[in-house]
């Protein structure tokens, strides 16, 4: 956020390695309809090595027109995220009745896929 009030919000980063090269997301992002959190679910382990953990890991953003755009926070990194001007493939993680495709199904696409069994994760959308 900028220290001056007057000085707009958005605004391009700072860091030279950020950038986005496709088409201006003006439309689908200038106005934004309706908010949801995506909140992943996890348990697995065994007997004392049992574990489970909730967290809250992006947001899907519904522009006006009804397009969607997905932030994802990335598991194995802090401060990386993926933004997704179109979901495509991700839409699993956006509406349950998507049936999964295997290999990229909500734990590959968590970062998950490689984790032992017993391991489950489940995702829901949380208004905000």
């Amino acid at each position: 956020m900028p220290s001056d009030p007057r000085e707009p919000a958005a605004r391009a980063p700072e860091e030279p390695d950020w950038c986005y090269e496709g088409p201006s997301l003006g439309a689908a992002l200038g106005r934004i309809a309706r908010v949801r959190v995506l909140r992943e679910q996890a348990r697995g382990g065994a007997g004392d090595g049992t574990f489970a953990w909730t967290a809250d890991r992006g947001l899907v953003l519904t522009g006006d027109s009804g397009g969607e755009s997905l932030l994802l926070a990335l598991p194995d990194r802090e401060e990386h995220a993926l933004f997704l001007p179109a979901i495509g493939p991700y839409r699993v993680l956006a509406d349950p009745s998507v049936p999964e495709t295997p290999g990229a199904g909500i734990r590959e696409l968590l970062g998950y896929g490689d984790r032992e069994k017993p391991f489950e994760v489940t995702v829901s959308l949380e208004a905000v």
